[in-house]
């Protein structure tokens, strides 16, 4: 013999689907907030003699950057992707004036992350 059974769908009460609503919305903003984050603060900046300090900042970066060793690939450099190698990319460049090597041949840049 067989027997029926009955599947009944009960409608949410209207504050659980406020509550879903507002949960769903906080959660795409907080996702949309975050990659923006992500991209570099400034994107570039040029290190000379009247401007001999730069900041950049970028991240949060939530996980490891295993590049660009992996995958039994060469070390041919960092490999970025957002989803598998987070990273950010910086353009720096530096501009000095014609002889300023043989002005100071002891001078250097120094790049320091943390």
């Amino acid at each position: 013999m067989l027997q029926k059974s009955v599947v009944r769908f009960t409608r949410l009460s209207l504050r659980t689907e406020v509550i879903l609503t507002f949960i769903s919305l906080l959660a795409i903003w907080v996702a949309t907030m975050t990659w923006k984050s992500l991209a570099a603060t400034p994107s570039s900046g040029t290190l000379s003699e009247g401007n001999p300090v730069l900041n950049y900042d970028a991240g949060p970066f939530n996980t490891a950057n295993q590049s660009p060793l992996g995958l039994g690939q060469l070390d041919q450099g960092p490999r970025c992707n957002a989803n598998t190698f987070p990273c950010d990319s910086y353009a720096l460049t530096v501009s000095l004036p014609a002889g300023y090597a043989a002005l100071h041949p002891n001078a250097s840049v120094k790049v320091t992350m943390y």
